[in-house]
């Protein structure tokens, strides 16, 4: 008997130090995660201020600054600035102890709505004439000759006010880009780009191949003419030609960025990418690209332009050497760019938005634009062209819209001087 309740207390003592054990480690356990949890914590906040950071200040390309916090030692942050295409590419990478987070955004410009043109139309001596239904809404910038009606083929202004908005008198210049943005693609525009052999890719068509932002750039490359068919390419994949790149329908890029003298986009082409060329870009009909997508002409400062020279044959058709096109029912949400030398006796235009387009974001061009379609955003234009049977109008507008309002607030674009920056897309 005596020996059954000594046995009976020592189990109990064996449970109780168990279950006091067990607690022990719990509470241990849950301590030493709420730790690793608060670190995580803590490092993903730090890696949004380096962010913060980078949006706030300007910092050095292509080089790694290093945040302190001499009040926290144990936390480390370096940010990064590069560009890709026109937008800069932004990493934080943040390490409170042991755990480390990185976080990655393209960065733009960004301009409050109220503040936002819908128009800067450069200062020629000329006055803006507005024709058919043409409509602008949203504050505009209009040359000191002002904005009047005019009429093309018997066809009137038809509109009421001829502009809805605040208007205000541009200068002899557009508004400038950032110096180092402006240095980035001329460089790009004279070959100026290097690589590892070691991170040049073949992707197979039909196969997804990706690749993080936080890895190093992946490179596709040929000297002569590169038909992209049946490819899928998503993230940090930079796609060169020494001639030409042809993108074709059937390829899906997301977030890629296209470099060559010309590029070609078929028909129909879906996706969103930044293309950059130094001669041309012609995007084709019906095609769709999402945001932040860019198409980029930035002349080659040695290059000599195209001919100034329009040939008509029954319709109005027009041969543009270098230049930017996009093709009837596109649906482009981001950029449009074209800067090149100033030419004399320059009646041609150097970017056509056709019928149909619809342009979610900016178009700036300091030369000949010519405005087809409709742009939910804002222009930048040295002028308008408007060609119409057979005759060549100056700064003409025929059945174009222009209107700010229909932007979203939080559209960031074009990286301008005097802008603020912010995020357009957080990467991967």
């Amino acid at each position: 008997m005596v020996s059954g309740a000594l046995q009976f207390v020592v189990f109990i003592g064996v449970v109780v130090a168990v279950l006091l054990a067990a607690f022990v480690m719990l509470v241990a356990t849950r301590t030493f995660f709420k730790k690793q949890s608060g670190m995580v914590t803590e490092a993903v906040r730090t890696a949004g201020y380096g962010i913060a950071y980078a949006l706030s200040e300007t910092l050095p390309l292509q080089d790694s600054v290093n945040l302190e916090f001499p009040e926290t030692p144990y936390k480390n942050l370096k940010v990064a600035v590069n560009y890709w295409g026109v937008l800069e590419k932004t990493a934080a990478v943040a390490q409170v102890k042991n755990k480390k987070f990185t976080r990655l955004a393209l960065v733009g410009g960004y301009t409050y709505p109220s503040e936002r043109p819908a128009l800067y139309l450069k200062d020629n001596h000329r006055p803006l004439v507005v024709v058919g239904h043409t409509r602008i809404q949203g504050k505009t910038f209009l040359p000191e000759a002002g904005i009047k009606t005019g009429n093309i083929s018997g066809h009137s202004y038809y509109g009421g006010a001829l502009t809805d908005g605040k208007t205000g008198q541009s200068t002899s210049a557009l508004p400038d880009l950032p110096e180092a943005l402006s240095e980035h693609l001329a460089a790009l525009s004279r070959g100026h780009y290097t690589w590892d052999e070691k991170y040049i890719v073949s992707p197979k068509p039909g196969q997804l191949y990706g690749n993080s932002f936080s890895e190093e750039t992946r490179y596709i490359y040929a000297p002569g003419v590169l038909r992209l068919q049946g490819l899928k390419l998503r993230g940090n994949i930079a796609i060169y030609s020494g001639e030409r790149i042809v993108v074709d329908k059937s390829t899906v890029l997301k977030d890629v960025l296209l470099v060559a003298p010309e590029i070609e986009i078929s028909d129909g082409t879906r996706g969103t990418f930044q293309a950059i060329a130094t001669k041309s870009i012609r995007a084709g009909e019906q095609c769709e690209f999402g945001y932040p997508s860019a198409l980029v002409v930035w002349e080659n400062e040695e290059q000599t332009t195209g001919s100034n020279t329009i040939n008509y044959s029954g319709e109005d058709t027009q041969q543009v050497t270098n230049g930017i096109t996009v093709g009837k029912g596109s649906v482009l949400k981001g950029v449009v760019l074209f800067k090149g030398a100033e030419k004399e006796n320059n009646y041609t235009p150097q970017v056509v938005i056709d019928e149909g387009v619809r342009l979610y974001g900016e178009l700036y061009c300091n030369q000949n634009t010519e405005l087809k379609g409709k742009v939910s955003g804002g222009v930048y234009t040295g002028n308008f062209i408007a060609m119409q049977a057979g005759s060549i109008y100056q700064n003409h507008l025929y059945d174009a819209v222009i209107t700010a309002d229909e932007l979203v607030p939080e559209y960031v674009g074009l990286l301008m001087e005097n802008r603020e920056k912010g995020v357009a897309k957080w990467l991967y």
